[in-house]
């Protein structure tokens, strides 16, 4: 199965380059958002045991120069269907070097069906015909399970011939395509979606009245995107990951601790977790603090499979607002300030430089531990941070942003080149700033660099909508299968020379730390957004479309979700599993 995904990923790549669709107008993004429907699921164990060969075919001589694609993409879609439904999808070929009408695609092999799809604009029906018989009249069976499930279908003149006991059933479905001739478009694919439901409706109908022929294959499974919510057995193996040795005593406690936290966590920087564990009569209690209370429960669940009970969990969930109090926000102060891993120094982490706006996270006497615009955590003096309230610290983030080039003196504070300031005002002579107590500098506007434009951002959402549909595909990042750092890289290499990370955790830490879990009213269109999973890694990424709703790409295709438990599109794990949004 790795192997599959592999192929995938490869084809992929060599289509990257194929061109996008211009993005849409701001109107046609509001219509694609309001039009979006939740996708359908199938049900989880409807196609459990069956292996289904699934083969996209290259276009026919005289079709649309997109007909191939549309082929690629409703296998591709259908391709995650027959997945979610417990059945072992086996694509034959998931993207073509060249979409051309000489390339053959191989049938895949050890099925108990196959199914070749393809369009054509010979055709204003869909047709639906078997090539290949198998056991019995599986194919005859099969091809009149699809002919329901596929409206204003036909039958085509079957060209069968007989096979060996054994040999899977083959059905090919021929379906007409306009004669567009441009980049595909979201109605287009969301119409190859309807397709690809259809056929998996009829694949679902022939496997429930019919008895499935063939030897037994072995279950294929692709690791998904993003993991599930079942714990069975993960812990486990985060134990044999964390301590490969099946004893664990009361004086290693804390060396497992330190493992756990080591060995887990991908981004460091991002997560805080200073957690440890004492023994406290019969029990193990876990103390401390960290930004992902989950990840606690994780570490609580760990060291129960080493059969020590009862273990409490007394770990600090951060922000601490009874420490903190009303004011859980800040602004650097000072010209430079050093933040570290430990209150008073021991372990550098970063720099804030004048007018970074930070994330408070606790606090000691004369100590803050703070999320950094950067996303680093760290400690630094409490005096080199101005304390905002939750409404200050937003009417302070939604300002323009400027960076210094060169050093500004303003009285006895030196406010250093390379520091971000919020842009009150400007014309084509003077910048307005406003400073970190609330007052304002003004400076030759030579001296700001002011931030890309506001219509940058909007304009990568638009990019990523006129994706939608599209099939997820594990490593892609073109526009006929990509995954979900993938769209990411996609749309923002049209606003941007530079190439950004390819993995969703490298990426996010770049860029500048706009909001966290729990504070969310920051988010704006265009913000990537980040989740992370119970033992500590970002697994999956997406682009805000506003506060509430974002475009993403998981399995079956690039899709809309949202925070909003109101919301049609609503994402419950999504939501539980946000951690932070960074704008770039």
């Amino acid at each position: 199965m790795k192997t599959r995904w592999i192929v995938m990923a490869a084809a992929v790549c060599m289509v990257a380059g194929l061109a996008c669709a211009s993005p849409p107008s701001a109107t046609n993004r509001a219509d694609l958002v309001d039009d979006f429907a939740p996708l359908f699921s199938p049900p989880k164990k409807a196609l459990h045991g069956l292996t289904v060969g699934i083969t996209p075919a290259p276009p026919t001589v005289n079709a649309s120069s997109r007909s191939g694609e549309l082929a690629l993409v409703t296998a591709g879609q259908l391709y995650h269907l027959v997945l979610a439904a417990g059945g072992t999808p086996v694509l034959a070929r998931s993207l073509y070097a060249t979409l051309d009408a000489n390339v053959v695609a191989q049938q895949p092999t050890d099925c108990h069906i196959c199914l070749t799809i393809s369009y054509t604009d010979a055709s204003d029906r869909p047709l639906v015909y078997v090539t290949r018989t198998g056991t019995g009249t599986a194919g005859e069976s099969l091809a009149s399970a699809l002919l329901d499930s596929i409206p204003n279908s036909r039958s085509g003149s079957s060209n069968a011939t007989h096979a060996a006991v054994g040999s899977p059933a083959q059905v090919a479905v021929c379906l007409p395509a306009d004669s567009t001739r441009g980049p595909l478009t979201p109605a287009q694919r969301r119409g190859c979606f309807e397709r690809a439901e259809q056929l998996y409706a009829g694949l679902a109908h022939w496997k429930e009245h019919t008895l499935l022929g063939g030897p037994p294959v072995a279950e294929r499974r692709p690791v998904p995107d993003y993991p599930d919510d079942k714990p069975a057995g993960r812990y486990e193996r985060i134990a044999q990951r964390v301590w490969p040795t099946e004893t664990l005593n009361q004086q290693q406690l804390d060396s497992f601790c330190d493992s756990f936290t080591q060995n887990l966590i991908t981004n460091d920087s991002l997560v805080y977790f200073d957690v440890h564990a004492d023994q406290v009569g019969s029990a193990v209690v876990l103390k401390g603090s960290t930004n992902l209370p989950v990840l606690a429960k994780t570490l609580k669940r760990t060291l129960e499979t080493f059969g020590l009970d009862p273990v409490r969990n007394e770990v600090c969930a951060l922000p601490d607002n009874e420490h903190l109090g009303h004011d859980p926000f800040g602004v650097c102060r000072v010209p430079l300030a050093l933040t570290y891993r430990q209150p008073g120094g021991g372990g550098l982490q970063t720099q804030l430089l004048y007018g970074a706006p930070v994330y408070l996270l606790d606090c000691t006497h004369d100590h803050y531990l703070l999320h950094a615009d950067d996303g680093y955590w760290g400690w630094v003096p409490r005096n080199a941070i101005r304390s905002m309230s939750a409404d200050e610290f937003l009417a302070y983030q939604a300002l323009p942003v400027g960076v210094l080039r060169d050093d500004v003196v303003h009285g006895s504070l030196t406010l250093p080149r390379g520091a971000t300031l919020r842009v009150c005002s400007f014309d084509q002579h003077h910048c307005t700033l406003r400073l970190a107590d609330g007052n304002t500098l003004e400076v030759l506007i030579g001296q700001v660099k002011l931030a890309p434009p506001a219509e940058v951002m909007p304009r990568r959402v638009a990019a990523a909508l006129d994706l939608l549909y599209t099939p997820y595909v594990f490593g892609g990042c073109g526009p006929l299968g990509l995954d979900c750092s993938g769209l990411v890289r996609n749309v923002t290499a049209q606003d941007d020379t530079t190439i950004i990370a390819r993995d969703a955790w490298q990426q996010a830490l770049a860029g500048r730390l706009v909001a966290t879990a729990g504070a969310r009213g920051n988010i704006r269109a265009g913000d990537q957004l980040f989740f992370i999973d119970r033992t500590g890694r970002i697994y999956h990424t997406a682009l805000a479309i506003d506060g509430q709703r974002f475009v993403h790409s998981s399995p079956p295709c690039v899709r809309i979700s949202s925070f909003d438990p109101d919301d049609p599109l609503y994402g419950s794990y999504l939501d539980r599993t946000f951690f932070v949004a960074k704008r770039r």
